[in-house]
């Protein structure tokens, strides 16, 4: 087994009282505020930040062209995490789970949700709203049924959709 080993140089960077500039120092120094130390892995040209500030401490990773991809930071408000790619993919054979205040969900070219089981929404209010059709498809639509219920002689509406029907 071919193992390719790394060195990696650890040197801070302090700003000085005197003057603006930083100097490079050895990591074990570093300390107080606006403490901040960089290295860069030659091959991957990644550049990895940690600093210490008024603001809290971060963890920072920028990509070889310097876009930041990803970024955790600690506040008084508890931590930020930022993670900026080109695919995110979260696999798991359990669960995930996501608890917060609320969930927003932006996308440019479409949202797909799949389950070979049911899916089941609740909430106080539900609004839907498209500048084109909305489609529902399924052997039986009902509206206003109350869970459990099949029988089409309850005070439900239901919509039997035929598929076998001809129009002319």
């Amino acid at each position: 087994m071919n193992t390719k080993k790394t060195k990696i140089e650890l040197l801070g960077k302090k700003k000085t009282e005197s003057s603006s500039k930083t100097k490079k120092i050895p990591l074990k120094e570093i300390s107080g505020e606006d403490a901040v130390f960089q290295w860069i892995v030659p091959e991957a040209q990644r550049k990895i930040t940690l600093s210490s500030g008024k603001t809290g401490e971060s963890l920072e990773v920028y990509s070889p062209d310097g876009q930041l991809e990803f970024q955790l930071v600690w506040t008084s408000g508890g931590p930020i995490l930022k993670i900026a790619v080109a695919k995110l993919e979260l696999c798991t054979t359990g669960e995930i789970s996501m608890n917060c205040d609320s969930f927003n969900v932006s996308a440019l070219q479409g949202i797909s949700m799949e389950s070979n089981g049911s899916v089941t929404i609740k909430s106080d209010e539900i609004r839907a709203k498209t500048t084109k059709s909305i489609h529902l498809d399924g052997e039986k639509i009902r509206l206003n049924s109350p869970e459990g219920e099949d029988k089409q002689t309850n005070h439900a509406s239901v919509l039997q959709v035929k598929h076998d029907c001809n129009h002319s």
